[in-house]
Parts: C-alpha cells; sequence; structure tokens
C-alpha cells in the first residue's frame, strides 16, 4: 500500500506595519552611535573641537576670568563713584607738594670770609694794646681821645651817657691790663670769643623767605675751598640781630661785665659788614638735589570716599584713578572666582557659536564647508577679538576702537561667502566684545551691531 503524502498547509504572511518596515531598513546601532556617525561624516567632530578652541582662544584674549573695566574717557558719569576697595596710587600732585617741600626745606649754601671778623679782632687788640700803653688818659691825642669814646658809647651809636666820665672810665680800662701777662690773656680769650665767628660767619638778615628755603640752618664753607666742604650751621648763630650772642661770647671768655660792655660798644658798629656771601649756584644745585631726592608719593583711598562726582565726565586723571581701583580689586580676587568665571564666559561663548553654527548647516549653504575653511574661518575670529583687544589698551582716547577690525571680518566674511553669513557672527562678536569691553555695554552694543549689519547688508 502505497503511501500518501498530505500537504502541510502554511499560514498566511501578515503584512508589516510601517513602523516595522522602518525598523528592517534602519540600522541596528543605537542613537548616539547615529549621532556620532553623522558627525564623523560631516566633519561635525572636527568642527565642535574648532569651536571649543577657538572659546578658550577667544576667553583667553579678553580675559574672561576677570570682569572688564567699565569706563572709558569722555563717558558722562550719571551717579557718583565710591570707593568699594582700599587701594593707593601714584600723586603727581603729592609729588609736586612734596618737591616743593623738599626745595624749600633745602639748605642755603654760603662762603664765608674769616679775613673780616679776623680784621675786626684784630683792630680791637690794637686799640686795647695803644690804650694799655698810655699811661693817661691826657696823653692821649685827638684821635686817641676819639677811638677811646667808640669804648663809651652804648652799641657805638649816639653819644656817651652824662654819668660817665671818659677820663674816669680810661683810668679804671688800664687796671685791667696791669702788665704783659694780662694782655696776653686778653688776647687769647678774645681769639677765644671771636672763634665761632670766625667759623660760621654773620649775616645781617636771611634774604629769602620760608617758601625759598631753610629758615633754621644754613651751610657754611671757607672762603678759598670747594662747597663740598660745607657745614651746618643755626641760622641763629650767624645772625648779627642786636649783637647779643658777640656780648654772651665776651662775657663767657671775661666774665667782666664793665670791659665787656667797653669792648661791645666798639666791636659792634664794626659787624655791620657781612662775611657770610650765598653761593647762588651751589644753592641751586642743592635743591634740585633735594628735588629729586624725593620718591614716589602714593595717595590713599579708603572704602566709601568719592571718587568721581556726579555728572562728570571722566577725562585721563580719573581714568587712572578708577583703574587703580579696579586693579586693587582684581588682586583681591579669589582664584576660585577666577576660574569659575572663566569656565562660565568659556561655556556661554561655546553654546553662542555652537548654536550660531548648528544654524548657518541647516539654513546658509554658502558657508565654510572643508576643515581647512573652517579653520580660517575660526582664525578670523580670533583676529578679529585680538586686534579689539589690543585697541583697548588706548582706553584715554575714548573711542570705540573695536569697531575697525569688527567691520574688516565682516567685509571680509561678505565677500567670501554670504551677507547673511557675516551678519550671524558680526552680532555674534558684537555681543563678545560689547560685554567683555572697557566701558562697553548697551551702547557700545548698539553701534557695533548697526554698523556691522548695515556694512553687510549693503556688501550683499
Amino acid at each position: 500500500m502505497s503511501a500518501i503524502n498530505i500537504p502541510v498547509s502554511t499560514p498566511p504572511v501578515q503584512p508589516k506595519t510601517r513602523s516595522e518596515r522602518v525598523a528592517l531598513k534602519s540600522s541596528p546601532q543605537g542613537l548616539f552611535s547615529r549621532v556620532f556617525g553623522d558627525m564623523k561624516r560631516n566633519n561635525a567632530g572636527t568642527f565642535f573641537l574648532f569651536i571649543c578652541c577657538t572659546a578658550i582662544a577667544v576667553g583667553v584674549i579678553v580675559r574672561a576670568w576677570d570682569p572688564p573695566f567699565e569706563f572709558r574717557a569722555n563717558n558722562v558719569i550719571d551717579r557718583a563713584i565710591v570707593c568699594n576697595t582700599a587701594f593707593s596710587m601714584p600723586s603727581p600732585e603729592g609729588k609736586r607738594l612734596a618737591a616743593d617741600r623738599a626745595r624749600a626745606n633745602a639748605m642755603h649754601i654760603f662762603a664765608n670770609d674769616q679775613s673780616i671778623t679776623v680784621q675786626i679782632r684784630e683792630s680791637l687788640w690794637n686799640k686795647i694794646a695803644e690804650f694799655a700803653n698810655a699811661n693817661s688818659y691826657d696823653e692821649l691825642d685827638a684821635a686817641g681821645k676819639d677811638a677811646w669814646n667808640m669804648f663809651l658809647r652804648p652799641g657805638g651809636k649816639g653819644d656817651i651817657p652824662p654819668d660817665v666820665d671818659p677820663k674816669a672810665a680810661f683810668q679804671t680800662f688800664r687796671t685791667f691790663f696791669k702788665d704783659d701777662i694780662t694782655l696776653d690773656l686778653l688776647n687769647k680769650r678774645l681769639r677765644q670769643a671771636f672763634t665761632p665767628f670766625e667759623l660760621h660767619g654773620t649775616l645781617q638778615a636771611l634774604k629769602f623767605g620760608a617758601a625759598q628755603g631753610n629758615q633754621e640752618q644754613i651751610l657754611v664753607y671757607q672762603k678759598g675751598k670747594m662747597p663740598d666742604s660745607a657745614v651746618p650751621f643755626k641760622v641763629s648763630e650767624v645772625l648779627i640781630r642786636d649783637g647779643s650772642r658777640i656780648k654772651e661770647a665776651l662775657q663767657r671768655e671775661l666774665n667782666n661785665p664793665v670791659l665787656v660792655e667797653q669792648l661791645f660798644n666798639w666791636i659792634y658798629p664794626k659787624w655791620n659788614d657781612e662775611t657770610l656771601t650765598e653761593d647762588q649756584s651751589a644753592t641751586a644745585d642743592a635743591q634740585k638735589k633735594a628735588e629729586n631726592s624725593v620718591g614716589e608719593v602714593r595717595a590713599e583711598y579708603v572704602p566709601g570716599q568719592i571718587l568721581v562726582e556726579d555728572d562728570e565726565v571722566l577725562n585721563p586723571p580719573r581714568i587712572f584713578l578708577l583703574k587703580a581701583e579696579y586693579k586693587a580689586f582684581l588682586a583681591k580676587r579669589l582664584k576660585s572666582d577666577q576660574v569659575l568665571r572663566f569656565h562660565s564666559v568659556i561655556l556661554i561663548i561655546i553654546t553662542l557659536f555652537t548654536v550660531s553654527w548648528g544654524f548657518v548647516q541647516r539654513m546658509e549653504r554658502r558657508r565654510p564647508k572643508t576643515v581647512r575653511a573652517f579653520a580660517g574661518f575660526a582664525f578670523g575670529i580670533v583676529l578679529t577679538v585680538a586686534v579689539a583687544e589690543f585697541f583697548r589698551g588706548f582706553p584715554l582716547t575714548g573711542a570705540e576702537w573695536e569697531i575697525l577690525p569688527l567691520l574688516l571680518f565682516t567685509m571680509t566674511v561678505s565677500i567670501i561667502y554670504s551677507w547673511e553669513l557675516a551678519v550671524i557672527y558680526s552680532v555674534l562678536l558684537s555681543i563678545i566684545l560689547a560685554f567683555t569691553s572697557s566701558g562697553g555695554g548697551d551702547n557700545l552694543l548698539i553701534l557695533l551691531l548697526g554698523t556691522s549689519v548695515t556694512t553687510a547688508i549693503q556688501l550683499g
């Protein structure tokens, strides 16, 4: 009996849904694998790496770890600026005042002619010797009696007092010199009394005021020597005035009031001739040296002190003042604050660049498509920011020099690629330059945006 083959029925094939068909055609790779695959095929990974490097370079150029300086020259301040950080800065005005004080305190230099004082002393000694050798007042001739009368006039001026008898006074005077030993002793003591005046010289009065030189001391050198040998003396020692210092010196050595008074009456009129002559050249050199010796003078500022008044225009001195406080503020910032701010700014710049480039990839066909072209484009961005930062090194001009490199970048991109691409990145660079600039902000942003966008559209 032959075997009978019974056919086995196959269930009908059900039609696949759309999602099932898409799944069969789809790659078995995961989502991230597909994304990175697309990036590899389109060089997106390389472009993103360039974006990160560009953002870091821009952050380093604009010193993103520090907040920008907020002011520039010719800005009008609508509120008073108060010091927040204690600081000091060089004070040209303070140095000028200190130099004036040093000049006013410099000692004037005088040359002393000792021969005048020595001549007075020798003339006095000759007269004393002449009177000591005379036996009586009657032996004196008319000239001798006139010479003796000079010893009796108070201060060497006027008439002899009525109660003074010249003849009796002469006899008393002679009793002071009984022998040669007494005369020799007098000569020695006269030399000792005159020695200080021979050393420091004499002046009737200072011929300069307090603003022109030291009023307490002067420098004196002996005539015939160099000014370098000058030594200081008190002004009170060299001024003759009423001659009290001469009388004190005589009294200290002779200890005889009557004799001292008679000698002083003869000496004082002879001392009208000053022995000191100012050395103008040496004094000028000393004053110049005193001025040059003044070092840096710094002005101290404390928190709460007003630095700039309300509605004041920022001139260069005010900019220097605010810049000094800004540097003091930066010096006190913690490293952690700097690192945090730098990373925050870099992250913002990377985000702006990435979003803008993603938009360009989808909407603009005239763009840098190769790695080399994109590298050149990124270099142009970095160069624009670098040149703008260089121009910011001249804050005292008050001009918005950042606009020059931005316009050059905008025109270059408009010509090589498209005005749309130039508009996108001129907006991006305007934001970066405005808010990282000294004295930037809304006004600078509006200026940069308006000028660069208008330029791009006109070129397009």
